[in-house]
């Protein structure tokens, strides 16, 4: 383009300087976005790892108390002032429903029959979230006791069966 005084100028259009600019406005804003995605992504990550550690330090203790006590504690009292409501699940493990069906296929060798040393329970631990229900988080070991460690009338009042172990709260419903 030509000035009135006859030199050329040199520099951009209006439409030039305008595109420019929506360029840069989007590639800010799917910067931030971005960002933003990023930062709610880190805090759900601390949360988690939070509640993991708060379920590992409770299973801890709760692995070190006598499981036959009356005053142990099997589930949360109320919602805690952090939302969160557990319960503690014991369920036998059957290795082997019958030992003597085994040892017949050694009865012509005249072997004494096998006998349990100890018996295997799983113990798990599930954390929920008391306004809505959702499992936070689930912790499970596997325990040996001597056969005569657990009373019947504990075994009764508290052991699950192994099709409830597939229920998050062991029965009462509503939790998948």
């Amino acid at each position: 383009m030509m000035s009135p005084s006859g030199s050329a100028q040199r520099g951009f259009t209006l439409i030039e300087m305008l595109v420019a600019v929506v360029i840069v406005a989007i590639s800010v804003t799917v910067f931030f976005q971005l960002l933003s995605s990023s930062m709610k992504l880190a805090h759900k990550s601390r949360v988690k790892l939070a509640r993991a550690q708060q379920a590992d330090e409770l299973f801890a203790r709760l692995l070190a108390m006598d499981i036959r006590d009356e005053k142990f504690p099997w589930q949360s009292d109320a919602a805690a002032a952090d939302g969160v409501t557990w319960q503690v699940h014991l369920y036998p493990l059957l290795v082997q429903d019958d030992l003597s069906a085994a040892a017949a296929d050694y009865a012509d060798d005249n072997l004494p029959e096998p006998k349990l040393v100890y018996e295997l329970y799983r113990q798990r631990l599930q954390m929920y979230n008391s306004a809505d229900g959702r499992l936070l988080a689930q912790l499970e070991t596997v325990r040996r006791f001597p056969p005569t460690y657990f009373t019947e009338q504990f075994k009764q009042q508290h052991l699950e069966s192994e099709s409830m172990a597939g229920d998050d709260r062991g029965g009462e419903g509503g939790h998948d």
